[in-house]
């Protein structure tokens, strides 16, 4: 249950604040990726193996990037409306064999994918096929919800040196996901179409993309509905236990919240690991249930586009996107 205790209780709890980290052996403190996959790790989005390696340059599979995009679209704290649609799709998904159709039904129920696309994506062995730039970059258009508007553009611009190596019909979605700066080429000025993404590829464009697809598919409270709302300064807050405490005009009030309570950190959707105390935080509450937690921290700021240019460009130095 998502409620708020009252502040009375404060001094009988344990406070305890966690850290968390990725520290893969395979992935050392200079490699070009790791702040990527350690957002994506402590996001839970993508995770590690048991041997205590993230294998950054094992190729991705077709069911392996459809599991991490719905999970960056919210999967794993959206439970209800990720059983809506399973249960909608169950017929559109009866004839594949993947034992990820949760994942898949949510992106079908996002918009992402269409039932067109499955077969080439998990049809057969397809869904253990390692995912192909060129595919990777359609992806990421209809994650945008560009596919349309993309699709049928017949003058494409590209300054890859191997455009010929990109069918026609693929070159928009291409240019889209490189006008976006997510996707910029392999060394040789080439973008190597039938490359296989690796995993440390993944986590880099996905982490790269978050704020944007945040925003596309943020999810809105009305007012109307909502009976509650506290403001004030984190004073203290536990991620196991899932509760946090505020300062609300000088008395300290306790939320507990759960995993269908969405969160906000300047206005771009996360998770309780953006908590910090002598944040300022707004709760919203529907019939004692915490529905929403909005995080505002002025020492995280959005980079500007020429830093944003440059982090690419370091990058690609010692890997390709």
């Amino acid at each position: 249950m998502r409620k708020l205790i009252s502040g009375v209780i404060l001094g009988s709890m344990m406070l305890i604040t966690t850290c968390f980290g990725a520290g893969f052996s395979d992935v050392v403190e200079n490699h070009w990726a790791k702040a990527a996959i350690d957002e994506m790790v402590e996001r839970k989005i993508v995770s590690g193996y048991t041997d205590n390696t993230f294998r950054p340059k094992r190729e991705i599979s077709n069911i392996e990037m459809i599991i991490i995009l719905s999970r960056t679209l919210g999967l794993q704290n959206d439970s209800e409306k990720a059983e809506e649609y399973l249960e909608q799709y169950t017929n559109t998904l009866s004839k594949y064999t993947t034992t990820y159709k949760k994942e898949v039904a949510y992106l079908l129920g996002k918009g992402v994918l269409n039932e067109s696309d499955l077969d080439g994506l998990i049809g057969g062995t397809n869904a253990n096929t390692p995912l192909k730039r060129v595919k990777m970059a359609v992806l990421l258009t209809k994650l945008f919800k560009q596919y349309d508007a993309v699709k049928d553009k017949t003058f494409v611009i590209l300054p890859f040196d191997d455009n010929t190596e990109i069918e026609s019909t693929m070159k928009p979605f291409v240019e889209f996901v490189y006008n976006e700066k997510i996707m910029q080429g392999m060394n040789g000025n080439v973008f190597s179409p039938d490359t296989a993404v690796t995993r440390a590829q993944a986590a880099v464009m996905v982490v790269s993309i978050l704020p944007k697809v945040d925003e596309l598919y943020k999810e809105e409270i009305s007012e109307e509905v909502v009976e509650s709302v506290y403001e004030g300064k984190i004073v203290n807050f536990n991620k196991a236990q899932k509760y946090i405490t505020i300062s609300v005009d000088g008395n300290n009030e306790i939320f507990e919240y759960d995993s269908n309570t969405i969160i906000y950190l300047n206005d771009i959707k996360g998770n309780d690991t953006v908590f910090k105390v002598g944040a300022k935080a707004k709760i919203q509450m529907l019939d004692a249930d915490v529905v929403r937690i909005d995080i505002i921290r002025e020492d995280i700021k959005e980079e500007d586009d020429d830093k944003d240019e440059e982090k690419d460009n370091d990058a690609k130095i010692a890997e390709d996107i």
